[in-house]
């Protein structure tokens, strides 16, 4: 089963906002704005799948049957990964890429956290919803806490946008980044769609 599986760790700097990514060959599986949570990531693969992810560009181990093309398929992706980051920080990109059904870290969320996932991944560019507006769609308004708890368990910030989420009267939590890296984000957007200066 391992040798079926491929993944690749990206690193992205722009804006004075450092990001790793864990890719599979059809986009990123994990998002993180720490390198210590990218390096848990990282063992939590090498555990789970047996894999330790390659840097683009970097052959698999023996036996790991990447042909040429794979590669350089690969480091396109990682290449496309790179460029949409960017450009997404410059208020030039608004969908940055779609949650990923293969992502061993969104399969490992709870159901309830899966579902809240798929609320904030609806949020549109530029908007937010509140902890008990994402509570409410899913059947139950005093779950807000809750929905708080699976936006701070979110693997794929950025992927799944939950800095779109906030507190009624609070900007709430932000995965690993930070209130003023969700303050900078939220007046990026904004920004972007002529809004207010970010």
């Amino acid at each position: 089963m391992a040798d079926d599986i491929f993944f690749s760790s990206l690193h992205c700097s722009s804006r004075g906002v450092d990001c790793w990514f864990i890719l599979n060959d059809a986009g990123p599986v994990h998002v993180s704005f720490q390198l210590a949570d990218h390096q848990q990531a990282l063992l939590t693969l090498a555990r789970q799948h047996g894999v330790a992810p390659a840097d683009p560009g970097v052959s698999p181990p023996e036996g790991r049957g990447q042909s040429r093309r794979q590669a350089t398929a690969r480091n396109q992706l990682a290449a496309l990964v790179s460029r949409r980051f960017r450009a997404y920080l410059q208020g030039e990109e608004r969908e940055f890429f779609r949650p990923l059904t293969s992502s061993p870290f969104l399969a490992a969320g709870s159901p309830f956290q899966r579902e809240v996932w798929r609320e904030i991944a609806l949020i549109p560019y530029g908007q937010t919803r509140t902890y008990g507006e994402i509570a409410g769609r899913l059947g139950n308004r005093r779950q807000a806490r809750a929905v708080g708890r699976a936006c701070g368990a979110n693997p794929c910030p950025l992927v799944i946008p939950c800095h779109r989420v906030v507190g009624a009267g609070s900007w709430g939590g932000f995965t690993g980044g930070g209130i003023e890296l969700k303050k900078m984000l939220l007046a990026l957007e904004r920004a972007s769609l002529g809004e207010e200066k970010p």
